[in-house]
Formats: structure tokens, sequence, C-alpha cells
């Protein structure tokens, strides 16, 4: 948990380098090569996070809007050129990062997305393909593997 009043301002910093930064440069390099050959399609990586405003997890969820903002900007500017951008919002992965949430955290969350089994790495590398492979892509979309309401 990184509740807004009590994260360090050097672990919100480290997430935007992270999230927004690491996937701004990432977005810049292969955007240049698609823009060139003019075609591409880039997912980028969110979280159901943003949506439901996930307390405690401020900066997090900060750094992972971030990442929906500049999806929505270079959809608009790399669309033109033949490129897609999307973005695609897990919710929390069954891994060893998640496991050490502590079980009654996760189930709470997992009951509010709509997938109180949990998420297995299998079964969001399965969305993320089929989500990169969709015709129906559109540009600018943010897609979720949640139920939200």
């Amino acid at each position: 948990m990184n509740a807004l009043l009590l994260t360090p301002p050097e672990v919100a910093a480290e997430l935007m380098r992270v999230n927004y930064l690491g996937t701004f440069h990432c977005l810049q390099a292969a955007g240049k090569a698609m823009v060139r050959a003019r075609r591409g399609r880039i997912l980028n990586v969110t979280t159901v996070a943003v949506p439901l405003a996930l307390e405690g997890e401020a900066a997090y969820v900060a750094s992972k809007a971030a990442v929906e903002a500049l999806t929505r900007v270079a959809a608009r500017e790399l669309g033109p050129h033949g490129v897609l951008v999307a973005a695609v919002g897990l919710g929390p992965v069954d891994t060893r990062l998640t496991r050490g949430v502590g079980a009654e955290p996760l189930a709470r969350l997992n009951a509010r997305i709509g997938r109180p089994a949990g998420t297995t790495v299998a079964e969001a590398a399965d969305f993320l393909f089929r989500q990169a492979v969709d015709p129906g892509l559109v540009g600018g979309s943010i897609h979720y593997l949640a139920a939200l309401t």
C-alpha cells in the first residue's frame, strides 16, 4: 500500500519513471520505426486500478493514468501514419509479487473486478494476445480484463 499521505516522494518518482517514462521511451522508439514503415500496432499496459481509483495506491494509479493519457494522445498522433496505439489493463496477476500482498486484499480486489478466482499468467497472456490481434481494436481505446461497473 502506498497511501497518498504516506508515500515517500522517491517512491512516487520511481513509479512515474518506470511506468510512465518507460512507456514513453518505448513508445517513441517503436513509434518512429512504425511511422517509417507506415504501419504497426502498439499495446501499452495499464491496470484496473485506474478506473477503480484504487485507494491506497495513489502514486501507482497516477503513473498508470499517465500511461492511459499517453496512449490516447499517441493514438491521435500516430494513427494518421498507420500506427494503432491502444492499452490493456489487468488486475492482479498471480505472481510472486502479488502473493506478497496477502490473500484477503487480493480476494477483495478480484471480487470487485468480477474475477473471484483471480488471474493466472496464462490468462493474462491470452488476453493480451487476443487484444493484439483483434481486427476491431480501435486506436486510443483501453481494454480491461475485468468486469467494471
